[in-house]
């Protein structure tokens, strides 16, 4: 295997990721952890040059860290992880969900275990180029570290969704509140419910309450209350959320510590400026959204 084509995978949860809104919003039913290892892996295609998806490795012991598993079912863990990866189809239907049209494909072409090198090794499908390479209008770009603490897939869901949508529509993060109105459908499809909880009531317990307590807890972005939005004759069709800088979670324990983390990583990689083409800083009190490049 060509030196160019096996990267190390860099597990600094502080660089971004970048994905097409088409991808946000598609059909995506998996463990938490295999969102996460996925993401990781987004990761680092998210300045890859020569628009090609490259095979990553990563080791055991760096899984144990970026995931928390426990250390003595790694290896179980990380067939169970891989298995449902190569397992899982992505849906992406029409972005504006004006159509039936939709596209369906692997998240990954490949995933090795090296038992020498106590390494994994994951390559992307190809088929994803289009929604994570050279992207340059309707995509969402996030630090990683806003969702690795997540303990809840719809949290992570959640966020993307309205963090695409927040971009989409030009509104930045601040001390000032706004509005993201989302299609209910939208919010379904994302977290792969298929025909779990059919009732409102039933969504709001289980699933928006549940990313809303995880987002605030481990973000800069805090939502503060939802809504109900639009009807179509008795039923509702959408979900208005407001939106905050989270100044709480910046002071938190959490904050504190993501960011003094932060800064040792800083220290430790030898950047000695946060315009290095792969560092992105936490949000802090005071900035906007690190959104656009």
């Amino acid at each position: 295997m060509s030196e160019v084509n096996d990267l190390e995978i860099n597990g600094n949860p502080y660089q971004n990721l970048g994905m097409s809104l088409a991808l946000v919003k598609g059909y995506q039913d998996m463990s938490l952890n295999a969102h996460k290892l996925l993401r990781l892996a987004i990761m680092q295609n998210r300045y890859t040059k020569g628009g090609e998806l490259k095979e990553y490795r990563i080791t055991v012991a760096e899984l144990v860290r970026i995931l928390e598993v426990d250390k003595s079912r790694i290896y179980k863990e990380a067939i169970e992880i891989t298995k449902e990866i190569m397992q899982q189809v992505i849906m992406i239907g029409d972005p504006n969900h004006k159509s039936k049209s939709w596209t369906m494909f692997n998240w990954v072409n490949i995933c090795r275990y090296d038992d020498e090198k106590k390494e994994i090794r994951i390559k992307l499908h190809d088929e994803l180029k289009p929604y994570l390479l050279a992207l340059s209008k309707n995509y969402l770009h996030y630090e990683y570290s806003e969702i690795i603490y997540m303990k809840s897939v719809y949290g992570i869901r959640i966020y993307e969704l309205i963090r695409g949508q927040a971009g989409y529509e030009n509104k930045q993060l601040s001390t000032q509140s706004f509005f993201i109105e989302m299609k209910i459908s939208a919010i379904r499809m994302a977290c792969g419910l298929g025909t779990k909880y059919k009732q409102l009531g039933q969504l709001k317990e289980r699933v928006l309450d549940t990313a809303i307590e995880q987002i605030n807890a481990n973000s800069n972005w805090r939502i503060t209350d939802y809504k109900n939005g639009k009807k179509r004759g008795r039923t509702i069709q959408t979900i208005i959320f407001e939106v905050v800088l989270n100044t709480e979670f910046q002071t938190s324990k959490l904050g504190r510590e993501r960011y003094r983390l932060y800064m040792e990583w800083k220290v430790s990689s030898g950047f000695n400026s946060i315009s290095d083409e792969n560092e992105a800083p936490p949000l802090m009190e005071g900035q906007s959204s690190l959104f656009d490049e």
